[in-house]
């Protein structure tokens, strides 16, 4: 936490601890409800999620696994993830505008809510499925073993070799240690 988490969470918030994403992070909007079913309700819909804060990252804690390999499988990589120690909560927050609208809509409303969420502790596993081709691994310079991208551009995208999911993802908010 004090080598890596805090200095990187300073570095993007300002603030050790906390991830903060400002600004639009999800915005649906459907200007035009085409069925009459749907637009006798309203005739333009909007979900929009922005300014994302989360609070106690620095809570880092056991277990603590990333890409490890599964022994049922050499392509399935187990990540497991847990936050959240004694009486330090972990704390998220989103805004969420909610907007149904149209001149003939009896359910016309512009809504604006700020989301408030805080738990002793959060586990997350999630289950990567991943295969790399092998020739750009037998290919990639040892100067570029710690570039991200470079073990990325590995991943095939045809759609007969698919190359990554995520078959498993869990996220467990306890009510104590």
């Amino acid at each position: 936490n004090d080598m890596l988490i805090r200095p990187l969470t300073k570095s993007q918030s300002g603030t050790e601890g906390l991830i903060h994403l400002n600004g639009t992070l999800v915005d649906l909007h459907k200007v035009d409800v085409e069925q009459d079913i749907w637009r006798a309700f309203a005739q333009n819909l909007r979900l929009k999620l922005s300014d994302f804060r989360l609070v106690g990252v620095d809570t880092l804690r056991e277990p603590f696994q990333l890409l490890r390999p599964m022994s049922t499988s050499a392509r399935l990589l187990e990540n497991k993830v847990s936050f959240g120690i004694d009486d330090q909560a972990v704390d998220a927050s989103v805004q969420l505008e909610l907007v149904v609208g149209g001149d003939q809509s009896p359910l016309a409303t512009n809504n604006i809510m700020d989301l408030h969420m805080s738990v002793p502790s959060i586990e997350i596993l999630a289950v990567l499925f991943a295969t790399v081709s092998e020739s750009r691994f037998m290919q990639m310079p040892l100067r570029d073993i710690l570039n991200f991208h470079c073990w990325l551009s590995m991943i095939p995208q045809s759609a007969v070799n698919i190359g990554a999911a995520m078959p498993v993802f869990d996220i467990l908010f306890g009510g104590g240690m």
